[in-house]
């Protein structure tokens, strides 16, 4: 296997990453599957394609000016920013996700395994914050066990995204 060392995007290239992250992001988290009392939206699998496909650290840095533009009040977000406390473990499992699946494919782990812990991951950490308000118990059965079949759906549906429709630029020889 050659190692190749990626070339890191212009500035004018990072803008057109963010800037469509952003709307993705936004359209996704807008996009609500009626669910229990959080419904179901596709961040999560836009976060996946997003850390998959983009170049190093740009997914992470797209979520953070998507959490920004949030904080002015923009509906980014699927919940009201105000009301964004007991939701927090979750965006912040948006971030882990984004690094750890760009540390897991540039060692060669399959985007499934890739997609599938780190939307278990999120769903912990979602946990670990939300339990804070309303109990482990509670926090168990309304914020994590609902949510594992959409979450593997949603790491199947990105893995064949990634694999199938193969959204990476091709290199240009020549």
């Amino acid at each position: 296997m050659q190692n190749v060392i990626a070339k890191e995007p212009s500035l004018s290239a990072s803008v057109i990453y963010m800037l469509s992250g952003v709307l993705l992001f936004a359209l996704a988290s807008n996009y609500k599957i009626p669910y229990y009392w959080v419904p179901v939206t596709l961040q999560t699998l836009v976060v996946s394609i997003m850390a998959w496909t983009y170049p190093k650290r740009l997914a992470a840095m797209t979520l953070l000016v998507s959490y920004s533009l949030a904080c002015t009040g923009l509906p980014i977000l699927a919940a009201n920013i105000a009301s964004i406390g007991p939701r927090l473990g979750y965006l912040i499992g948006f971030m882990v996700a984004c690094e750890l699946i760009n540390f897991m494919k540039n060692r060669g782990i399959a985007p499934i395994i890739c997609f599938i812990i780190t939307q278990l991951l999120t769903l912990i950490i979602g946990f670990s914050v939300l339990s804070q308000y309303i109990g482990i118990s509670l926090a168990w059965r309304l914020g994590v066990l609902p949510f594992i079949a959409p979450e593997l759906i949603k790491s199947i549906l990105a893995c064949y995204l990634v694999t199938v429709c193969d959204f990476k630029p091709k290199n240009k020889q020549g």
